[in-house]
């Protein structure tokens, strides 16, 4: 579908895929068997609609798509590899580390080999006197190496489908892990396996595969000022059973305690008690690892921070607080400040006309836009009830109680 010069446009590639896996296209033919697994190695242009309906239509019929991330070793996947039903494959060289040139971000999907740092890929190489192998260095040759593996999948296990496959690839069942544990935005969900990458088809195909054990958090950090208690849930991800039998702390300012009522599906509860008395003013952080074990005795860890402020006067300073009037009934934000410990915290509002409003109050110490989100300072006037009140005149005394919010957003 592309010209002797690699070049084409989004439609000629879409094109060759709707061709690949047999669906109506513009050639008026279809092969005799349609393709199990497709790749791309190749990238350009950015988002289009037709092309990522083209991605759908091939992943509803079964078929497993894999793009290259693309080779300019920018913070984000390029298009096609970006696509939610395309698995974006990064590279890594020679010595089994990520390569500069692989790009990669919050889509990038898992790595594969694609030469440098030491040596290349040997490839298919046109030129004037026709075709001969050389030695290549990209993501175009690591995506190959992973449609490659995905064949070997499905020569196994026919009836898999791409939602499974991705399914093994973010639990990690048939990757190697190469940076913090789970996925990274360098790679991906790790090196892809053909190893385990059989042994996983083969046990699923039979109907004895299941995902192990993995504790997941409800929350990956907490922020503190002070003395500060929040609580976190832990549940089990995988199909195999596991109890958590510790939950520790790095840092002697945060003590740890499980509580007893537990929730349906989690496997702990545990109180966090930051106390920060006799701390310098400043940034601190801990690192609360919780450890158990599965069924069949393999370990099971997961880890999370727990980060403190302790203000420059030496006590609890929570930041920069938003004061927010919002509208009883839609809830619309009607007027807004901000306030510092440097104000000691006062604030003033101008209400528009008489009428019934809610005050609130909170951080964004995660600077996502939104106030009083998990770990955050977060308050209501009248002692942290969400009730209304009724404003005709101007009004004084009215306070904020902030307290951390440690529910599970």
């Amino acid at each position: 579908v592309l010209d002797g010069g690699c070049g084409g446009s989004t439609y000629d590639v879409a094109q060759g895929v709707l061709y690949a896996i047999g669906a109506e296209n513009d050639s008026g033919e279809v092969p005799e068997r349609p393709a199990d697994v497709v790749n791309m190695s190749l990238g350009g242009g950015g988002y289009d609609a037709y092309f990522e309906s083209v991605l759908q239509d091939a992943e509803a019929r079964g078929v497993i798509v894999a793009a290259s991330s693309g080779n300019d070793g920018a913070s984000s996947v390029g298009y096609p590899a970006r696509y939610d039903t395309t698995i974006a494959v990064g590279s890594v060289g020679f010595d089994g580390e990520v390569t500069s040139y692989s790009n990669r971000g919050e889509n990038l999907d898992l790595v594969a080999p694609g030469g440098g740092n030491g040596a290349g890929i040997l490839s298919l190489h046109k030129s004037e006197e026709g075709f001969t192998y050389t030695e290549g260095n990209g993501t175009s040759m690591a995506a190959p190496h992973a449609a490659g593996i995905f064949a070997l999948i499905k020569g196994l296990h026919p009836d898999i489908t791409p939602e499974r496959v991705r399914s093994f690839i973010e639990a990690g069942v048939i990757t190697q892990e190469m940076g913090d544990e789970g996925f990274d935005t360098l790679s991906g969900y790790g090196l892809l396996d053909a190893e385990k990458a059989i042994n996983v088809a083969l046990d699923d195909a039979a109907g004895t595969f299941r995902f192990p054990a993995r504790f997941v958090l409800s929350d990956d950090e907490l922020y503190f000022t002070e003395v500060m208690t929040a609580e976190v849930v832990i549940t089990n991800t995988g199909e195999i059973p596991a109890d958590v039998s510790e939950v520790t702390s790095s840092e002697t300012w945060v003590t740890v305690e499980r509580l007893d009522e537990q929730e349906d599906d989690a496997v702990g509860r545990w109180s966090i008690v930051v106390n920060g008395e006799g701390l310098e003013a400043g940034f601190y952080s801990s690192d609360v690892r919780s450890v158990g074990a599965d069924e069949e005795g393999t370990e099971v860890v997961t880890t999370f921070k727990a980060r403190l402020r302790i203000g420059k006067d030496g006590v609890g300073d929570v930041g920069v607080i938003s004061v927010l009037l919002l509208s009883a009934d839609s809830l619309a934000e009607v007027n807004s400040t901000m306030t510092t410990t440097a104000d000691g915290y006062s604030y003033r509002l101008g209400v528009p006309e008489a009428g019934t409003y809610k005050i609130v109050a909170g951080g964004d110490i995660d600077f996502n836009g939104e106030v009083c989100t998990a770990g955050e300072a977060c308050g209501y006037v009248l002692d942290g009830s969400e009730d209304t009140l009724t404003l005709e005149a101007a009004s004084s005394g009215l306070d904020v109680i902030v307290r951390l919010n440690s529910d599970e957003q």
